[in-house]
């Protein structure tokens, strides 16, 4: 990290802490961050050549996977009674830990899912993914032991590492349309894909929470756990502000099948889909939080009475979504000659930020527009 990358590092520390309270926590005991580092490095290593979809690397990924689900005593969810479920070229791996409620309960199911593949070698080297996605798998594993370990929840949960994501969302696509659970039975799911670093490497105690707003009961497990444990500052921007700029992940497919979707990740960094993108750079405290935040949410949706409804998503800016970027832009606009925002960009951005502090301001459909372009520039700077 070099001496101007270190001084916006602190800088933004001192202006997103500084008035909300925010201190991170430590990850339970039960979730070693070192173990989710292992499993990092292994699907990361130079050995997997990048996992891209339909490669014999790719197989290895998917073996290690199974594996790891059939130690914890997992049961294969898969195509004839394996963990695997055979797309195209490539295979999804599948497992479920049964519920232990009442038949209709442990009929439903929750899916913790997220993508394994990644982009294969490329001319100047390995691809190799550590942050996309191997965090998000690393990430699933750790849930899938913690929630393995007891109590059994009522309703059944289900792990799916989906092949081919890279590609157009094939597994996830492919499983929605084969599910080993019907999807009117599956509660909600919950996607992990790019869970290991810090959003554009300044922003340490963000984490993206897109979908939320699709249940209400979602939302309130979401906010309490995450006070209860890590305290991060959640970004829970509606999925239709993003629009198709994050709805390119394993969630999409459940999101169409109205499906309430919870999609998890600590943001874009400027190794996204470079060769880069190495386990040097993930950091597995972060992840071990995370880890622990999504078994709790899982436990708590999973043995409650009643199930999650999905609710239809609107589209208008919600409170949520001005909190969101009032906490990027506030900063941004802040430290924005130190990242390299030219003035014009910084006036723009500053006239947004007046406009979202303004509860009073009707949103015309062209001004929603404009501040969903900003917000995406924003948001892709530091790739």
């Amino acid at each position: 990290m070099n001496a101007n990358r270190l001084l916006i590092s602190v800088l933004f520390a001192t202006v997103l802490c500084s008035g909300d309270g925010i201190v991170a926590q430590d990850a339970p005991d039960t979730i070693d961050p070192d173990e989710i580092l292992a499993t990092a490095r292994f699907l990361a290593s130079d050995e997997l050549a990048g996992r891209n979809f339909g490669s014999p690397e790719g197989r290895i990924a998917a073996v290690y996977i199974a594996s790891r689900f059939e130690a914890l005593g997992l049961v294969p969810a898969g195509d004839e009674e394996s963990y695997f479920q055979s797309v195209k070229k490539g295979q999804n791996v599948i497992a479920k830990l049964p519920g232990s409620g009442d038949p209709e309960r442990s009929g439903e199911v929750i899916v913790v899912g997220a993508h394994m593949d990644h982009l294969g070698v490329g001319e100047n080297g390995v691809w190799n993914g550590a942050d996309d996605n191997a965090s998000g798998v690393a990430v699933l594993i750790a849930v899938a032991e913690a929630l393995s370990r007891g109590p059994r929840p009522a309703r059944t949960v289900i792990f799916a590492t989906f092949d081919g994501e890279e590609k157009g969302l094939i597994g996830s696509r492919h499983y929605c349309e084969k599910p080993p659970v019907a999807l009117e039975k599956t509660v909600l799911m919950i996607n992990l894909d790019m869970v290991g670093r810090d959003f554009m490497d300044f922003f340490p105690i963000f984490l993206f929470a897109v979908g939320s707003e699709s249940s209400p009961a979602v939302r309130e497990v979401l906010e309490a756990k995450n006070k209860e444990g890590p305290g991060f500052r959640l970004l829970e921007f509606t999925a239709a502000l993003l629009g198709q700029f994050w709805a390119s992940s394993d969630h999409l497919p459940f999101w169409e099948a109205k499906v309430p979707f919870l999609f998890l990740s600590t943001g874009m960094h400027k190794e996204y889909h470079k060769p880069e993108d190495d386990t040097d750079l993930l950091k597995p405290k972060k992840m071990a939080r995370i880890a622990g935040m999504v078994t709790e949410i899982v436990r708590t949706i999973a043995s409650a009475e009643d199930r999650p409804m999905y609710q239809e998503l609107d589209q208008v800016i919600t409170k949520e979504d001005r909190a969101g970027i009032e906490a990027i832009l506030g900063p941004a606009i802040k430290l924005g000659p130190m990242m390299g925002l030219q003035p014009d960009a910084l006036e723009r951005l500053g006239k947004i930020e007046s406009r979202v502090k303004d509860d009073e301001h009707e949103w015309s459909e062209a001004e929603v527009n404009d501040l969903c372009k900003e917000l995406r520039a924003l948001l892709t700077r530091m790739r």
